[in-house]
């Protein structure tokens, strides 16, 4: 890190980057983001932007991870505040996770061929393990499965076959075009019902 700068100016400039990174991710998508436009907007010189992050790809990770935590925290959040019955707020944590994917830009374009395929290229080869075995989203769906079937509200299904069978709302949302656009709102709640029908244990 360059003398010139204190720890608080640090922690500002990282602030900002990690900020305006993730406005410009949304904006251009990763490929297309330019380091020299992200750092001018800030008001930093462009070889400061290194003393912070090896590459551009490196910073959209960091983003990823937060994004996907505060959709974690949040969601963890709202279904311990939710006073409805079991099977609606199974519902709620399924459609909050499609609606997330429709709406947040940073996650989607990781659904994006082009997107994933630039980032595999770039990305060196242990970053590029660790990415694929990030856990943030991932261990907080097995969790919620494991609390759930402790507690006697959800059927005795691997944690991780149901983590997987909600991952079928990120394949509808790439494949929407296919499966019918018109009515893709009515499918995705006729589908939530079905499973929280098939998986939440009635109430005796």
């Amino acid at each position: 890190m360059p003398k010139a700068f204190s720890d608080r100016e640090k922690k500002i400039i990282k602030k900002k980057l990690l900020e305006k990174g993730k406005e410009y991710f949304r904006i251009f998508g990763l490929k297309k983001t330019n380091i020299g436009e992200l750092t001018k907007s800030i008001g930093i010189a462009k070889g400061t932007f290194y003393n912070f992050y090896k590459s551009k790809e490196k910073l959209f990770l960091d983003i990823l991870e937060k994004v996907e935590q505060d959709h974690v925290d949040f969601l963890s959040k709202e279904i311990t505040n939710i006073d409805k019955s079991p099977k609606d707020i199974f519902k709620f944590f399924l459609k909050y996770r499609y609606n997330v994917i429709e709406t947040e830009p940073i996650i989607k374009m990781l659904l994006t061929s082009d997107e994933m395929d630039y980032l595999f290229r770039i990305l060196p080869e242990t970053t590029r393990i660790n990415f694929i075995r990030r856990k943030i989203d991932n261990e907080y769906m097995i969790q919620f499965n494991k609390k759930w079937q402790e507690d006697g509200l959800l059927k005795k299904i691997d944690p991780e076959i149901l983590a997987n069978l909600y991952r079928i709302f990120a394949v509808i949302s790439i494949g929407k075009e296919h499966v019918g656009k018109s009515k893709i709102n009515e499918t995705i709640d006729l589908l939530i019902d079905i499973l929280a029908d098939y998986l939440i244990i009635p109430s005796e």
